[in-house]
């Protein structure tokens, strides 16, 4: 199955095009690496791919549905380049940072046993179990991204 499909997709911000006729298939469990200098559209790119933003011209899927229909709680999973800035005055743990990434998961707000498995199996797999009750603010910026992915990670999303 095919996870992302982007078909003849071009963006303009306002006059000035950054994405212009981009198709690509990403099958589903393929890891996709964008590389390009400042200012030449990846954050733009992964913001259509996720609906986010709609493209100007050209479709965006996700698993064979339009981007843009997927619910906030349903979205891929995504780090922001700044998100990491925003946690230096946050008063969290880590651990509280990843279980976030569980929020759409839990109407109600109660955690699970699955829920937990998912935290320490995320931390682990970005190498900061040891660091679960530390505070975000006193992290390093590496250790304050890692937070993020494993925050996505925890997530599960497809």
């Amino acid at each position: 199955m095919t996870a992302v499909s982007l078909s003849d997709v071009t963006f303009s911000y306002g006059d000035v095009p950054v994405v212009d006729g981009v198709s690509l298939d990403v099958p589903e469990g393929e890891f996709l690496g964008l590389v390009g200098p400042n200012g030449s559209g990846k954050s733009t790119l992964l913001t259509l791919m996720l609906g986010l933003q709609r493209p100007t011209r050209g479709e965006v899927r996700l698993f064979d549905r339009p981007a843009h229909e997927f619910s906030d709680g349903e979205r891929v999973a995504y780090v922001a380049q700044d998100a990491t800035d925003a946690a230096r005055d946050m008063p969290v743990t880590v651990r509280e940072v990843v279980r976030m990434g569980r929020y759409p998961r839990n109407l109600f707000g109660r955690f699970s046993a699955a829920d937990r498995e998912a935290v320490a199996a995320a931390l682990d797999r970005v190498d900061i179990a040891d660091l679960a009750d530390r505070r975000v603010g006193a992290l390093s910026g590496g250790q304050r991204q890692r937070v993020f992915v494993a925050r996505a990670l925890a997530a599960e999303a497809d």
